[in-house]
């Protein structure tokens, strides 16, 4: 399969790609793809660069738990509600971000005083005059 971009300029310049648009390489190997400009006033072919393509592969693991069979139940529908397998709904929980974090007590005492700050309700300001006036009041009374 073979894509032609046409470049705006006015040298007629075409970007053509061939090769395997779809065909992934085989695991742990390296797959090169050629751009080419072809110029139509003199039909010569150049290169203009060639990037790496590279697929990382993973391996799965089996792992037992031993969990109460209500949990495993009400586990078993949430999955099922969502329309993905219990496997994966273990693997979202896990990959959200900052849920590997084990949080030290300082820690969960500030996010503590942080929620409390924010639901607490917030002070009314004074005019700086104001607070002039009463401080001279009390400091010459």
């Amino acid at each position: 399969m073979t894509r032609i971009i046409r470049n705006p300029q006015p040298s007629n310049l075409l970007l053509s790609h061939s090769g395997p648009l779809i065909t992934p390489p085989a695991p742990n190997k390296i797959q090169f793809w050629n751009f080419k400009i072809r110029n139509f006033n003199s039909y010569t072919k150049i290169r203009i660069f060639t990037f790496t393509r590279i697929y990382l592969v993973t391996m799965k693991t089996k792992l037992t738990l031993t969990v109460n069979k209500s949990i495993i139940d009400a586990a078993k529908r949430r999955a099922k509600s969502r329309g993905i397998s219990l496997s994966r709904m273990f693997e979202e929980i896990f990959e959200e971000e900052g849920s590997y974090e084990i949080k030290t007590e300082q820690q969960r005492a500030a996010e503590r005083l942080l929620q409390l700050l924010e639901n607490s309700g917030s002070i009314s300001t004074k005019d700086d005059k104001i607070l002039i006036k009463s401080h001279v009041k009390r400091k010459f009374a």
